[in-house]
């Protein structure tokens, strides 16, 4: 937050933000921080409202409606009972321990079949 009540981050924030993407960042350390950006209600889980609140935030629709694009994986999301059985089944997947939560050590797997490492650099 700036001074005088503005929204947004400053220079600081946004480098910090940034260095989770550096060549040189611990694969835990970006682990970490994609799970503390999916667990959305902060209970050190993730659920499978989390799962599809993230999804909505990272095709920046407020409305999962709102997507009117024609064909594709754009008009599968566009369908809310797709994007929540996708939800569903990220959950079925990946819980070990049958508590329909993503626990971290769940989602650290997920994020390995994913090839998360390798996805979250950037050069710079």
């Amino acid at each position: 937050m700036h001074a005088a009540g503005k929204s947004g981050i400053d220079f600081d924030m946004f480098a910090k933000i940034l260095s989770v993407f550096h060549t040189k960042c611990p694969n835990e350390t970006k682990m970490k921080y994609l799970f503390r950006l999916y667990d959305i209600d902060g209970d050190n889980t993730v659920n499978e409202k989390d799962i599809i609140t993230m999804m909505k935030k990272i095709f920046f629709i407020k409305d999962i409606k709102e997507l009117e694009v024609e064909g594709g994986f754009e008009t599968l999301l566009a369908n809310e009972a797709f994007v929540e059985q996708m939800a569903t089944d990220i959950i079925r997947l990946f819980d070990k321990n049958g508590d329909r939560v993503l626990e971290y050590f769940e989602f650290k797997e997920m994020l390995y079949e994913g090839d998360v490492e390798t996805r979250m650099n950037i050069a710079f």
